[in-house]
C-alpha cells in the first residue's frame, strides 16, 4: 500500500479549465499530445478537464497518449485523471463550462455540441453560439450526465456580465452546482446575493499553452469520476477548498493502516477480516451486536494498551481478552495490525502463543516481512477511547488533561515529575517549619521550669554550703569522664578486634592463569604478607585492649585522687548535716545540669527562630518552582493543542490557567 493509495477519499489537485492546440487561440499550436500531458503532470496536477472552445477533437488523442504514458512510465510520468469537457459560446455570449466522466469521448461532445445548436467552427469563440439559451444548454448537459459550470464567473463572457431577467433565470437554475470565479474576493452583484444559492466556487488555469497555468482546486473523492465530483461540489466547502499554499492530504506520519482478524470466536471465519483504514477518517456503522466495540478492543490488544484502562472498565472487558468459552478469543485467534511510521510499514501480531512472532519490519523494496525486537506499547503510539471510556472521561474535569499528557511531543512526565519533587520539597519544608514552631511554642514552658530549678539550688545553696556542693558536683562529672574515655576506647578497640578477626584470604581463580603461574605465586606470596600484617595487628590491638581496662585513675600520677578522696570525706559530712535539715544534696547535682540544659534550650530557641525565617525563604523558591514547573506544563499542553488544531476551523479548546495553593505559609499543627 503506497501513500496515495489508502481506503477512503482523498484530495485531488482539479484543473476545471484547459485548452488544447484545438482551440483557435492557444498560443503553441505545435505543442504534442505528449508534451501538453506531460506538463500538467509537472504541474502535479491529478484531474483535468479538458475544455476547448465549442471543440472536443483533442480528447481521443490524449487519451490514446495518456495510454502509451502508462505503460512507459518515463521518468516525468505521474498517474493523470482527464476529464473530457468543452466550453461553450452559449447564445448571449456567456461562456459555460461541459464536464463529462472520464469515460467519455470526442463523439460525446460532438453529440452535444448538436444537441444544443452549436453552428460555429469548433475551436473558435467568435464564430458563433448556441442556438439554444443558456437554460436550455444546461438542461442539455444534465441529459448528457455532464456537469455544468459558467466558466471565468467574474471575467469578460461570465454570467455576472449578464443583467436584469437574464441573470436572475441562470441563478435559478438548480442543476447548476458551481462556477468557476478566478478572483475569489470579486464583490458579486447583488442579485447572485440575493439569490442564496451559494454555488460551490472552483478555480481553473484555463491555460492556453504559453501562460504559467497556475490555477487549480483540491476536489475530495475517492476515485475520480463524474458522480465523485458531483458529490463534492454538493458538499461545497467540506470537500472543495482553493487553498493553494499546502497539500490537503498531509496527515500524521503515524497511521494504522490496516486490522486483520482470524480464527476469532465470531470473527475470520473462515479467512481472515481485514478492514483498512484512511489516515483521516474511518466511519464503521453497523447494529447493536454487529461487532463495532470488538473491533477496538482487538486493536487495543494488539497494541498493547490494556494497561491504559481504568479500573472500573478493567472488570468489564475479559470477554474481549480472554481466551476460552466465556470470551471473544480461541486458541488459533491471530490479529494483525498494519502500522506505519513515516516510509516504513510494521506488522504488530498478537496471538495466544508466546513464541509467535509480534512485531515485523517490511522491505519496501521487496514487500517481505522481517521479524524485530521492540516494546509495541512504547514503539507505537496510539490512542484508543471506546464509547464507555468517553462517558468516563466526560465525567472527570481531568480526563481531557490525561489524554493530552500522554502525547510524547507534550513530555508531560518531565514536568510533573519537577512538579511532584519541588511540591514534596515544600511539604517536606513546611513540616520542618511547624515542628519548629512547635519547639518555640515550648519556650514558656521551659522559662517555668527554669524557674522551679533556680528556686530549688538557691534553697540548697542558702545551707551555706554551696562551694562544697558545686566542688562534689565537679568531682563526679570528672570520675563520669575518665570512665566515658575508658569505655570509648575498650569499645573501639573491641570492634577493630573483631574485624580483624572476620578479615579471610581472599578468593582467587587460578584457572585464569594456567599459563601464567609466575603471577599466581606473586598474588599468594603478596596475601601471605598482608595476612602477617594482620596478625600483628591483631596482637596490637589485643594488647591495647587490656590497658583501658587496667589503668586506674587512682594511680594516676600528681594529687587529684588525693583531693577527690578528701572532698568525697567532707562531702559525706556536709550530707550528715543537710540531711538533718531536711535537704537532699544528691539532687544538687541533677539540678545543676538540668538547670544549664534548660538555660541552652532557651537559648536554641533564637536560633530556632532564624531556622524558620531561612526555611521560609526556602519555602517560597520552592513554591516559585512549582509555579513554573505549572505554568511549563500548561503551556506545553497549549501549544499542542494549537498545533493540533490550526488547520481546525470547527473547533476551539482553550485550557485555563489551574489555581493551586502551594505551602508556602505553613500553618500551625491543629491543636
Amino acid at each position: 500500500m503506497t501513500r496515495k493509495s489508502y481506503v477512503g477519499s482523498r484530495w485531488w489537485k482539479f484543473d476545471f479549465h484547459t485548452h488544447t492546440p484545438a482551440s483557435g487561440d492557444f498560443n503553441q499550436p505545435d505543442m504534442s499530445a505528449r508534451d501538453w500531458l506531460l506538463a500538467h503532470m509537472q504541474r502535479q496536477i491529478d484531474c483535468v478537464a479538458i475544455t476547448d472552445h465549442n471543440s472536443g477533437s483533442w480528447i481521443e488523442k490524449l487519451q490514446s497518449e495518456l495510454f502509451n504514458l502508462e505503460i512507459e512510465r518515463p521518468s516525468a510520468y505521474r498517474p493523470l485523471h482527464l476529464f473530457p469537457g468543452v466550453e461553450i459560446s452559449v447564445q448571449g455570449g456567456v461562456h459555460l463550462l461541459a464536464i463529462f466522466d472520464c469515460s467519455k469521448t470526442t463523439s460525446d461532445i460532438d453529440s452535444l455540441l448538436g444537441a444544443i445548436g452549436y453552428r460555429g467552427q469548433k475551436g473558435r469563440t467568435d464564430d458563433g453560439e448556441t442556438e439554444k439559451s443558456f437554460q436550455e444548454v444546461v438542461e442539455e448537459i444534465d441529459r448528457h450526465s455532464g456537469l455544468a459550470v459558467p466558466a471565468h464567473a467574474d471575467k469578460a463572457k461570465g454570467i455576472f456580465c449578464v443583467q436584469g431577467q437574464s441573470l436572475q433565470a441562470i441563478l435559478e437554475n438548480e442543476k447548476i452546482l458551481a462556477m468557476e470565479l478566478c478572483d475569489p474576493a470579486f464583490p458579486k452583484p447583488g442579485a447572485y446575493l440575493e439569490s442564496k444559492c451559494m454555488w460551490t466556487e472552483v478555480c481553473g488555469s484555463d491555460s492556453h499553452g504559453g501562460d504559467s497555468a497556475d490555477g487549480f482546486t483540491w476536489v475530495k473523492m475517492e476515485k475520480p469520476s463524474i458522480d465523485g465530483l458531483r458529490l463534492a461540489l454538493l458538499d461545497g466547502a467540506s470537500s472543495i477548498s482553493r487553498k493553494t499554499s499546502e497539500n490537503p492530504n498531509k496527515h500524521s506520519e503515524l497511521v494504522i493502516e490496516q486490522l486483520s482478524i482470524a480464527n476469532a470466536k465470531y470473527m475470520g471465519r473462515p479467512c481472515p477480516l481485514k478492514i483498512e483504514f484512511s489516515p483521516f477518517l474511518t466511519s464503521i456503522i453497523g447494529g447493536r451486536g454487529a461487532g463495532k466495540s470488538t473491533l477496538i478492543e482487538f486493536l487495543r490488544l494488539t497494541l498493547r494498551k490494556t494497561e491504559e484502562l481504568s479500573e472500573n472498565l478493567a472488570t468489564t472487558m475479559p470477554r474481549y481478552f480472554d481466551v476460552g468459552d466465556a470470551g471473544l478469543l480461541t486458541a488459533e485467534t491471530e490479529i494483525h495490525v498494519i502500522y506505519r511510521k513515516g516510509d516504513v510499514r510494521y506488522q504488530l501480531c498478537w496471538s495466544e502463543d508466546p513464541l509467535a512472532c509480534s512485531l515485523q519490519e517490511e522491505n519496501a523494496e521487496t514487500g517481505d516481512w522481517t521479524e524485530i525486537d521492540g516494546e509495541i506499547s512504547n514503539l507505537f503510539p496510539a490512542q484508543i477511547f471506546s464509547q464507555k471510556q468517553i462517558f468516563e472521561l466526560a465525567s472527570n474535569p481531568q480526563g481531557f488533561l490525561g489524554i493530552i499528557d500522554r502525547e510524547p511531543k507534550v513530555e508531560a512526565s518531565v514536568y510533573k515529575d519537577a512538579l511532584r519533587d519541588r511540591s514534596n520539597d515544600c511539604k517536606q519544608i513546611a513540616c520542618e517549619i511547624v515542628q519548629l514552631r512547635g519547639k518555640i511554642a515550648m519556650e514558656k514552658e521551659l522559662a517555668g521550669t527554669l524557674n522551679d530549678l533556680n528556686r530549688q539550688i538557691r534553697q540548697i545553696q542558702s545551707s551555706g554550703h554551696k562551694e562544697a556542693l558545686q566542688l562534689h558536683g565537679l568531682r563526679q562529672q570528672q570520675i563520669r569522664e575518665i570512665r566515658h574515655v575508658s569505655e570509648y576506647w575498650s569499645s573501639l578497640f573491641g570492634e577493630l578486634a573483631s574485624k580483624l578477626d572476620d578479615i579471610e584470604p581472599a578468593s582467587i581463580k587460578q584457572d585464569l592463569f594456567r599459563q601464567h603461574s609466575g603471577i599466581l605465586d606473586d598474588l599468594k606470596a603478596y596475601e601471605q604478607a598482608a595476612l602477617s600484617d594482620i596478625r600483628r595487628m591483631q596482637e596490637i590491638v589485643s594488647r591495647a585492649i587490656d590497658k583501658p581496662l587496667a589503668w586506674d585513675p587512682r594511680s594516676a600520677s600528681g594529687s587529684w585522687w588525693d583531693a577527690v578522696r578528701a572532698d568525697l570525706e567532707g562531702f559525706q559530712r556536709l550530707r550528715t548535716d543537710l540531711e538533718s535539715k531536711g535537704l537532699d544534696p544528691q539532687s544538687y547535682e541533677d539540678l545543676l545540669r538540668k538547670q544549664a540544659t534548660t538555660e541552652q534550650e532557651i537559648q536554641d530557641i533564637a536560633t530556632l527562630r532564624q531556622q524558620i525565617e531561612i526555611l521560609r525563604r526556602q519555602l517560597a523558591d520552592k513554591a516559585k518552582e512549582c509555579r513554573k514547573q505549572r505554568k511549563a506544563l500548561t503551556s506545553r499542553r497549549r501549544d499542542f493543542l494549537n498545533q493540533v488544531l490550526k488547520e481546525n476551523t470547527e473547533l476551539s479548546v482553550s485550557i485555563k490557567p489551574f489555581s493551586q495553593a502551594w505551602p508556602e505559609k505553613a500553618s500551625s499543627p491543629t491543636p
